[in-house]
C-alpha cells in the first residue's frame, strides 16, 4: 500500500466520524488534520505540484500522490505518471 493509499484510507474513516460537514469545509479540515500528518508527506514537493496551495494535491515521499478530483467530489490516489493534467 502506498502512503498516498493510506493518507486515503485515514480520510475515509475522518470522514466517517463527521457526515454532516460540508464538502468545502471538510476538504480543508482533512488537509490540516489528516493529510499533513500523514506518513512520508513531502511539504517540499507538494508546494511544487500545488503551486497555488490549494490544498488539491500531496506528493508523498514514496512517490505516490493524492489529489482532490472535483468532478467526482473526492479524493483519489496513484503515482505521478498516473495522473494526467488537463490545463
Amino acid at each position: 500500500m502506498t502512503q498516498a493509499q493510506q493518507a486515503l484510507a485515514a480520510i475515509q474513516a475522518y470522514v466517517a466520524r463527521r457526515p454532516s460537514e460540508d464538502v468545502c469545509a471538510h476538504r480543508g479540515h482533512v488537509w490540516e488534520a489528516v493529510i499533513q500528518g500523514a506518513e512520508g508527506y513531502d511539504e517540499e514537493a507538494t508546494a511544487e505540484a500545488d503551486p497555488s496551495h490549494a490544498n488539491e494535491e500531496a506528493v508523498f515521499a514514496d512517490g505516490s500522490r493524492l489529489w482532490w478530483n472535483a468532478a467526482l467530489n473526492a479524493w483519489e490516489t496513484g503515482h505521478s505518471s498516473d495522473q494526467v493534467r488537463m490545463e
